[in-house]
């Protein structure tokens, strides 16, 4: 059975790390990078299939990573977040992220996200378990999957 039949999403919490290695504090910068690899990984088989068959085609991923900090300054180039989440998936959710044909990335700042009805729907049942607005959550990503229809979407 495919993975993803009609997709998936999670949402992974915490700040996401960037792959920008330069400077000082390198290994840690890796060994930051793979444990949030190893979550993305951990989230990603909890919501795929039993079987964890990864899905053979064309995939479309959207990537949104919300944070209280945006405005300080405190946030990771969007760039720099997408390798990691992409690779973690790689053998469960699809077999290779070339495989990624449409992959939407935002970064979203939770002090003025006033759009909650629009919010997908892991996130508005993270925000009702508690703390019960979306400024109050820690930063955290959503990740959606799908298959791709082969239309182009620019939603």
């Amino acid at each position: 059975m495919d993975a993803l039949q009609s997709g998936i999403d999670f949402v992974v919490h915490g700040k996401p790390p960037s792959t920008n290695l330069s400077g000082r504090g390198a290994r840690v910068k890796r060994q930051r990078i793979q444990e949030w690899r190893n979550s993305v990984t951990a989230h990603a088989r909890r919501t795929t299939t039993a079987a964890n068959h990864p899905h053979p085609g064309a995939v479309r991923v959207r990537i949104d990573y919300f944070s209280s900090v945006m405005s300080q300054g405190d946030r990771p180039d969007i760039d720099g977040i997408l390798k990691p989440i992409l690779d973690a998936m790689e053998g469960i959710v699809y077999g290779n992220d070339r495989q990624v044909v449409d992959l939407c990335a935002r970064k979203r700042d939770t002090t003025v996200e006033a759009q909650f009805e629009r919010l997908p729907r892991v996130v508005k049942q993270r925000i009702e378990q508690g703390p019960g607005t979306l400024e109050e959550l820690d930063d955290f990503v959503y990740v959606q999957v799908s298959p791709h229809t082969g239309q182009m979407d620019y939603s």
